[in-house]
């Protein structure tokens, strides 16, 4: 393990997330093939020096063994010790289920992993718990990969993007819609005495004779503005926004867009080109110049596995690819070849990049 790396994991260390991660690093590492004696030893140490860092080792190496469909995704030999090496005589080869000797793991019983399936089984049920009241609520949504243009009373017009919802609230003084999640483009149709309003998050877009779009990206809400203009507020307080004195503004033009976040900040005002910001109405996705990592998770939004990059983010390069939505396997594995990635899939839920 290079100093670099030595020096996260110790940082990392302090809180029980940063032991997580620093042993999900170790079981990587040592089960890559490309541990050295000097790692190992490094290894000891670690462990040695704080009693989280083994049992945080020992459960992700459980967890990889359990899921016996995981394993040709982990087939690499690890890397053993030889003799004569400081703290360290010779050592036996190390097993195939790549998980580490001095970490004393051993294969929990058939059991062990039904009770994890169903444990599993159970924590998909919670997290499914707000994608069964997003559609509870939702006037019209869109599945994983599925795109979608929807009449809106006034003439209005919603194209939806993949995994979309929104709930139309339309009233005498005013038109509504709540995004609730994904991704809509909006082509407004002009009402004086009406205002067209989008609610995303903690903002609201006010359109003023427009196109606009109105993205989630992480913990962020996107406005883009195709044509004309649009007023954008942020605030966390509740009530009116546009009443809120403490609510930041911004009034966008022709290709112009801007983010806002959870904690009522706004971005400044920035140019992009609107030309291609809406490629997936023609059922493309268009990367450009993303790092690998964002790439994966772009692809992600119209997939309906789970997609699991293993993969040293570090020595990844950024992508820009035209992809099939259609066909938007045959583009994963094209951008993983770029890379010199293998992709495994598992089922039709998870697809492990490595």
């Amino acid at each position: 393990m290079n100093d670099s790396r030595v020096d996260k994991a110790g940082q990392n260390t302090s809180s029980m997330e940063g032991v997580d991660e620093a042993a999900r690093e170790w079981f990587f590492l040592l089960s890559s093939g490309d541990a050295t004696p000097s790692d190992h030893m490094e290894f000891d140490r670690w462990c040695a020096s704080d009693r989280r860092h083994k049992m945080a080792f020992d459960e992700i190496s459980k967890l990889w063994v359990d899921l016996e469909e995981l394993r040709p995704a982990f087939d690499a030999p690890i890397a053993e010790p030889t003799a004569g090496q400081s703290g360290h005589s010779s050592a036996p080869p190390m097993p195939d289920n790549a998980v580490s000797q001095v970490a004393q793991c051993r294969r929990p019983k058939r059991t062990k992993f039904w009770f994890g399936l169903a444990a599993a089984c159970a924590a998909a049920v919670f997290v499914a718990f707000p994608e069964l009241n997003i559609r509870l609520s939702a006037d019209h949504l869109t599945a994983v990969g599925e795109k979608a243009r929807v009449e809106l009373p006034d003439g209005s017009i919603a194209w939806l993007n993949t995994n979309t919802a929104i709930d139309v609230q339309y009233q005498p003084e005013q038109r509504q819609i709540v995004l609730l999640q994904g991704e809509a483009r909006f082509e407004v149709a002009r009402e004086r005495d009406r205002p067209f309003q989008v609610l995303a998050d903690s903002g609201q877009s006010r359109a003023l004779g427009t196109v606009f779009s109105v993205s989630e990206v992480g913990e962020s809400v996107v406005v883009s503005v195709i044509e004309g203009r649009v007023e954008v507020t942020s605030s966390t307080g509740s009530g009116d926004l546009w009443h809120d004195n403490t609510a930041k503004k911004a009034v966008l033009g022709l290709d112009q867009q801007v983010s806002y976040f959870p904690d009522g900040e706004l971005s400044s005002v920035r140019e992009f080109d609107s030309s291609k910001s809406d490629s997936w109405r023609n059922g493309y996705l268009s990367i450009r110049n993303l790092a690998f990592e964002r790439a994966v998770e772009e692809i992600e939004r119209y997939h309906p596995a789970r997609i699991l990059l293993l993969a040293d983010k570090n020595n990844l390069g950024p992508v820009t690819a035209r992809l099939s939505i259609k066909d938007i396997d045959s583009g994963l594995d094209a951008i993983a070849a770029t890379q010199g990635l293998t992709v495994t899939k598992i089922g039709g839920f998870l697809i492990v990049l490595r």
